[in-house]
């Protein structure tokens, strides 16, 4: 979980960064429209939280997922040794 988990904070954190740098060329050159960039470098501040509250519920779904089959298994395994018997 670690591993994706800190790929996908650096490439965010970078991606981030590279808005709030340039959020006033982007505005202004790209977008048309330079009030923008007090909004442009407010996303860049909030979209690594954004993705990192997404990832960890992706964890915990998947975790979820796994719990629920380990519990089958179990069940599964129990069954048959009690009919076994």
């Amino acid at each position: 979980m670690v591993a994706p988990l800190r790929l996908v904070m650096m490439l965010n954190l970078f991606v981030a960064a590279a808005v709030a740098v340039f959020a006033e060329p982007i505005s202004r050159d790209l977008l048309g429209q330079p009030d923008f960039t007090p909004v442009l470098q407010a996303a860049a501040l909030t979209l690594p939280l954004t993705v990192l509250a997404q990832m960890f519920s992706a964890c915990l779904s998947g975790l979820e997922r796994a719990s629920g089959e380990l519990v089958r298994k179990i069940v599964e395994q129990g069954g048959r040794i009690a009919l076994g018997v």
